[in-house]
């Protein structure tokens, strides 16, 4: 890249979407280019075993032109109150669309069909789905779930994806993306599921729980995906794309949090940020987003620094939840027999006496339970089966457990987390309890050493 092609890469990474700029706005903005994709294209390194790109969705062939289908009729039997429709992205082949279709029916949703975002243009301007489906090949993925998180009217759209291996990394891509959810291709049962969940909850309006998040970063994609898992858990965002805005807006009144990224920040680096901040009487918690490598020195250069957290930036968008959540609940008691940790795996799951398993991804796990992030989450009280890989085991272990609680898609739901279940350990085989518990200790402490 040539360096006039790199500034004008560099100014448009940093322009502010319509989330940021015009919260009314309609219309789609064009995604980033590819060099302002290079965080989540990096997401594929954190592969367990071989790195290998694991989002196997189908090339499906194109639609001759982009014509545009027509929205599925009502299907008979449905309720008289009408609900709002799937937005199906891609070109299914028959036993796919199918499958799409008798999930829709069985939610009694109808089904509209376009190609690609951009071809949904029209279709979004009239229309407010209730969920999004994707069926495209993997950089067609992404750069739909990026286009259509870049439009505020789909902010709080669930957007699920259909791939032909649910995995680790699968789930990964899609939440690094802005992704909501993943089913196994032609699997209509998975989807209606969810697709049930969501049309029972229907429209939720936004509600404001908490003060001001200030994010903070030169690149509007990591910018606009860490502030829709902000404002889903009750905060208000505002916006600085360089150093000098965002020592601004955390003086602001209002402000309870601050978030960045390792690259903001004078010479010294984001330790200089917050220490210049401090320095400057701005006491607001800081929460620093940085690569892997990074994180070790960012965590003993702020150690001396009140209120400053470092966390993974590879991870889902939603880990800043966590993080932010653990800063902010310093100097309050703790009951908790064992620390809740960040840990992303595949995990299947079914309540107890059920003959087929739902597949979620663990948003974190301690000595005792785990959270498993899903749109498909078992009611609270029930009792349930787990199969999940361990931390640091590649042996997996078949584990009984007791839904706590639970959280629905939504943005008034208190409680920091994404959308699932947190299940409590009650039983399991001798051998698979002591694996689980031996896993857990293990990751703890790698983690504070």
């Amino acid at each position: 890249m040539g360096a006039s092609q790199a500034s004008n890469a560099a100014a448009v990474a940093t322009e502010r979407s319509p989330l940021e700029a015009a919260p009314g706005s309609a219309g789609l903005a064009a995604p980033d280019p590819p060099a302002t994709r290079a965080r989540s294209r990096r997401i594929r390194r954190i592969s367990r075993k071989n790195g290998a790109f694991a989002l196997k969705v189908g090339v499906t062939p194109a639609v001759s032109g982009g014509m545009r289908r027509p929205m599925q009729s009502p299907t008979p039997g449905a309720a008289t109150t009408p609900r709002a429709a799937v937005l199906l992205l891609g070109a299914p082949p028959p036993p796919v669309l199918s499958a799409v279709r008798s999930a829709a029916e069985k939610a009694r949703m109808q089904v509209a069909i376009e190609t690609s975002a951009s071809d949904a243009d029209r279709w979004l301007e009239q229309n407010h789905p209730g969920a999004i489906v994707l069926d495209l090949p993997p950089q067609g993925a992404e750069e739909a779930l990026l286009q259509l998180r870049y439009n505020p009217r789909l902010a709080n759209v669930p957007i699920l994806a259909l791939a032909d291996e649910v995995s680790d990394l699968a789930f990964e891509e899609v939440f690094g993306w802005g992704g909501d959810d993943l089913t196994r291709r032609g699997d209509d049962e998975a989807l209606a599921r969810r697709l049930r969940t969501l049309a029972l909850a229907g429209e939720i309006p936004t509600s404001r729980v908490h003060g001001t998040a200030v994010v903070a970063d030169a690149d509007r994609r990591w910018r606009v995906l860490t502030a829709r898992a902000l404002r889903n858990a009750g905060w208000s965002v505002n916006f600085a794309v360089d150093a000098a805005e965002v020592l601004r807006e955390a003086e602001q009144p209002g402000v309870e949090l601050v978030v960045s990224t390792s690259a903001l920040g004078p010479s010294g680096g984001a330790d200089t940020l917050v220490a210049e901040a401090r320095s400057a009487g701005v006491k607001v918690p800081w929460v620093v987003a940085a690569a892997p490598k990074e994180t070790p020195r960012l965590r003993a250069a702020t150690r001396g620094l009140q209120n400053v957290a470092v966390y993974d930036s590879y991870g889902p968008a939603e880990n800043v939840l966590f993080v932010a959540n653990e800063l902010l609940r310093k100097g309050t008691p703790n009951a908790r027999k064992s620390a809740r940790l960040l840990y992303g795996a595949t995990v299947r799951f079914r309540p107890s006496g059920a003959d087929q398993d739902e597949i979620g991804y663990t948003y974190n796990l301690s000595g005792g339970g785990m959270y498993v992030r899903t749109l498909a989450p078992i009611a609270r009280g029930s009792e349930a089966w787990l199969e999940i890989a361990p931390p640091r085991s590649d042996r997996r272990v078949r584990l009984e457990g007791k839904v706590v609680w639970t959280r629905g898609f939504g943005p008034n739901d208190v409680a920091t987390i994404p959308p699932g279940f947190g299940v409590q350990v009650t039983g399991g085989s001798v051998g698979d309890l002591e694996r689980f518990t031996r896993g857990y200790h293990a990751f703890a402490a790698e983690l504070s050493a």
